[in-house]
C-alpha cells in the first residue's frame, strides 16, 4: 500500500526525520503512531514498546478515548511507569494520545529559559515584589472544556490538558497564565492547535501561549553521517559501548559471554564524552511565536527567529498584564499596567545548543544500547498496516 494512503505529508516528514538511525522497536513505534489505533491489542502493544524505548521524542496516536477504559490498558495507564510527572496526555476535541518520552532535553530548554526569565523578572522589579509571591512556574495539568456540540445534542466532557510549562497565577487554585509549548517531532499544526486550545478552551485563564518550533536540517545531517570520520567515530562507539545484537548488526565480532549488554553508569559516561552532537543530530532552525486572543480569535503578537542567531537579534517580551489576571490587579498597589520584560533569546540560543549535545546523547543512547526485541514475533500488523 502506497505511505501516502495512510500517513500525510507532513506526518511523513515527522517519520523520515526518525529513520536515518534507529532501533527496529522505535522504527515500528513511529510506523504504528502515524496511523489510526482502533483495537485494545494493537494500542496495549504499542504503549508497551514506547515504555521500553530510551527515545528522546514524544509520539502522539490518534486513538478513540473508549480503548483507554479497556482494563488491560487502564491499568497499564495507572502504573505510572516512570514516577510522578505525567507522562501521558488525551485530548478528546482531537482524539489524541500523546506519550511524553523521559527525557525531553529540548522542551527542558524552553523550561530553564521560563526559570531564567522569572529570576530576571523578579529582580528587575518587573515583577514587583508585593506580587512575586503570587507567581510561580508549574508543570501540571489543567482543565479543558468544549462547547455545546448541537449535532450530538450534549456537552463534550471536558479533559485535562499538560502543558510542557506554565506561569501560575496563585489564586483561590493555580491559574495558568503563560503557557510555553515546544514542539521537535510535532508538526507546526499541532502546535497551532495547542495555542488555540490554551486560549479558547481554558475559560479565558490562559492569556499568551509561547510556541517554539524547532526542526532539523535532514538533508545537511545525512550528508554529515556519510563523512568517513563520522562513520569511524560511530562505529568506534559501536566496539566500545555496543549491545551484542548492536554488535552483530553492524558486523562486528565479539567474544562470548562478554559483558556488551551489562548497563552500568560509567558505560552513559563514557558515551556522553564520546559522543560529537552533528554525528547524530542536524542543524536546527528554531523559531519562537506568542500568541494571543483578539476578539476571541487566536493570534499571532510576536515571532522572531532564535536560529540560526539573525544579523540583528531582538528579543519578544511579555506583559505584566499577562502574568496578572484582570480580576486580581487592583489588589496591588502602584500597579503598572504598561510593563514588559524581555524573554532572553540569547540565553535561550545557549540552552538549546546544551541540548542538541544531550539530544545526541539520547540518540546514541537508542542506537547502541538496543537490545533483542520480541516485536517481530509476537505482533501481526494489520494487513492495512
Amino acid at each position: 500500500m502506497e505511505v501516502s494512503k495512510w500517513i500525510s505529508p507532513d506526518k511523513l516528514r515527522t517519520f523520515c526525520y526518525f529513520v536515518a538511525r534507529l532501533t527496529p522497536t522505535t522504527l515500528f513505534l513511529y510506523k504504528m503512531a502515524s496511523r489510526s489505533i482502533n483495537t485494545p491489542d494493537e494500542l496495549e502493544h504499542l504503549i508497551r514498546c514506547y515504555l521500553r524505548t530510551q527515545t528522546a521524542n514524544d509520539i502522539t496516536i490518534n486513538c478513540p478515548e473508549s480503548l483507554l477504559y479497556v482494563e488491560p490498558i487502564k491499568k497499564l495507564m495507572q502504573e505510572h511507569p516512570r514516577g510522578n510527572h505525567p507522562w501521558f496526555s488525551y485530548d478528546r476535541e482531537h482524539c489524541l494520545l500523546k506519550l511524553f518520552a523521559m527525557a525531553r532535553p529540548l522542551h527542558d530548554a524552553a523550561a530553564m529559559l521560563a526559570s531564567s526569565f522569572m529570576t530576571s523578572a523578579a529582580v528587575s522589579q518587573f515583577i514587583p515584589a508585593q506580587i512575586q509571591r503570587k507567581i510561580a512556574i508549574s508543570t501540571k495539568g489543567f482543565l479543558m472544556t468544549r462547547s455545546y456540540e448541537p449535532q450530538s445534542g450534549s456537552k463534550v466532557q471536558a479533559w485535562t490538558k499538560y502543558p510542557d510549562l506554565s506561569i501560575v497565577f496563585r489564586a483561590d487554585q493555580p491559574i495558568p497564565v503563560v503557557v510555553f509549548e515546544t514542539g521537535f517531532s510535532e508538526a507546526y499544526d499541532d502546535l497551532k492547535n495547542d495555542a488555540t486550545q490554551w486560549l479558547q478552551r481554558s475559560g479565558g485563564k490562559v492569556r499568551l501561549v509561547i510556541l517554539v518550533k524547532i526542526e532539523e536540517d535532514l538533508k545537511t545531517r545525512r550528508s554529515l553521517q556519510k563523512d568517513p570520520a563520522s562513520r569511524k567515530r560511530i562505529r568506534q562507539l559501536v566496539r566500545e559501548f555496543g549491545t551484542d545484537i548492536v554488535k552483530e548488526k553492524h558486523g562486528l565480532d565479539e567474544p562470548e559471554n562478554d559483558e556488551s549488554d551489562a548497563s552500568n553508569p560509567d558505560i552513559y559516561d563514557n558515551i556522553r564524552a564520546s559522543v560529537v552532537v552533528y554525528d547524530w543530530v542536524g542543524p536546527i532552525t528554531a523559531n519562537m511565536e506568542l500568541w494571543e486572543l483578539h476578539d476571541g480569535v487566536p493570534m499571532i503578537r510576536e515571532q522572531r527567529t532564535v536560529l540560526p542567531r539573525p544579523e540583528s537579534p531582538t528579543n519578544p517580551v511579555i506583559k505584566i498584564t499577562d502574568l496578572v489576571p484582570l480580576a486580581y490587579r487592583e489588589q496591588f498597589q502602584h500597579f503598572d499596567e504598561t510593563a514588559v520584560h524581555e524573554i532572553d533569546l540569547e540565553h535561550y540560543r545557549d540552552l538549546l545548543q546544551d541540548a542538541l549535545q544531550e539530544h545526541a546523547f539520547h540518540r546514541a543512547v537508542t542506537l547502541l544500547r538496543a537490545k533483542p526485541t520480541s516485536i517481530d514475533s509476537k505482533y501481526n500488523a494489520p494487513q492495512n498496516a
